[in-house]
């Protein structure tokens, strides 16, 4: 990790936003397998999250038991979501695998954003 020069005023996330824009972005089914590979890790049932607060983006996905109807896979969902918002540029853990940060350069603004995609059972309450 670099060290942040507070007096440029410079944070960690403008940093990774300036660093991930160079590279390229995953486009094909191939160069995005790592990252489809990387949310079927993370996944288990009940509730998440993807937020983007520069963007107000919030959404939050349901991953069900074997008993749904419809087949859409946990990790295509997310790429797909994604994919509406820009090119994906890079899918990682954060430091304590307690979320996965997607990186998506949006064409319209010319800028990177990063989705938080984050566990959020606790964020929803079921009723009848």
């Amino acid at each position: 990790m670099l060290p942040i020069d507070e007096n440029i005023g410079l944070t960690l996330y403008d940093i990774n936003k300036a660093a991930l824009n160079s590279i390229p972005s995953k486009k094909t089914y191939l160069e995005l397998e790592p990252c489809r590979s990387l949310l079927r890790e993370f996944k288990k049932l009940g509730y998440y999250m993807l937020l983007c607060r520069e963007n107000n983006y919030y959404t939050v996905i349901q991953v069900q038991g074997a008993k749904v109807k419809n087949n859409d896979k946990f990790e295509d969902v997310v790429i797909e979501i994604l994919q509406q918002h820009g090119e994906i540029k890079e899918l990682n853990y954060n430091e304590d695998k307690t979320a996965v940060e997607c990186w998506v350069y949006d064409q319209e603004k010319e800028e990177v954003f990063m989705f938080l995609l984050f566990p959020y059972s606790w964020g929803v309450v079921r009723c009848k």
